[in-house]
């Protein structure tokens, strides 16, 4: 899970409004669900694929449900803390080199083990020892570091924000060999509530696509 899970929290944490929100970090506020669908211009929004998110009244997120990585995710809480995650996934395990070629069925469960003064979770483990620190400089730049169970780092992820809107994310991978991978997101359009329902985006130098937000509110 590790690091789909640090991309799929990036994209929840990165909903923000063009307004500033109650909490400079809990930028859905009010958001009930939120389904993020690609844009094709010559056929309109493409509805297989999508990643629908379920929030409580101060945009904690609750449940992710991403069909393009078959990945279901559930958020567990204590005094409005994140205390763990439970990944159900239909894919290989990219980290454990003898599940690479095998797909099936499984659980995880990410576990925070350590908070900033702002109750957020700056380390986390799951239930094989893949560990991931993450240093938040403020609410629109943030660093995420994981390591194998031995130490080895397996991958740094530098997100950077404007107004709390997602504007890149730099993967730098270690192996086999180094590797930087980086996104942009811009043209950001917005509902009457300031938050987001459209925007462009590129994923290093393929084609720029289009994400499509619908949102609900309590």
């Amino acid at each position: 899970m590790k690091l789909l899970y640090i991309l799929i929290l990036i994209s929840l944490i990165s909903c923000a409004t063009e307004t500033k929100p109650k909490n400079d970090c809990l930028v859905n506020e009010g958001v009930k669900t939120a389904k993020v669908f690609l844009k094709n211009d010559a056929t309109g929004v493409t509805k297989e694929d999508f990643m629908h998110v379920e929030f409580d009244k101060i945009g904690n997120p609750l449940k992710v449900v991403n069909t393009i990585h078959k990945i279901t995710s559930t958020y567990s809480y204590e005094n409005e803390k994140l205390v763990f995650v439970i990944e159900e996934k239909s894919r290989p395990d990219f980290y454990m080199e003898s599940e690479k070629d095998v797909v099936e069925k499984s659980v995880d469960t990410l576990y925070m083990t350590k908070y900033n003064n702002d109750g957020r979770a700056i380390e986390s483990i799951d239930s094989d020892g893949i560990k991931t620190v993450t240093t938040f400089i403020n609410c629109d730049e943030e660093q995420h570091s994981t390591y194998y169970s031995n130490g080895k780092k397996i991958q740094d992820v530098t997100v950077q924000k404007e107004n709390g809107n997602l504007k890149k994310t730099i993967r730098t991978l270690y192996e086999p060999e180094t590797e930087i991978r980086t996104s942009t997101y811009y043209d950001y359009k917005f509902d009457e509530h300031g938050h987001w329902t459209e925007r462009s985006c590129q994923h290093q130098n393929k084609e720029e696509v289009t994400e499509v937000r619908v949102l609900e509110y309590y």
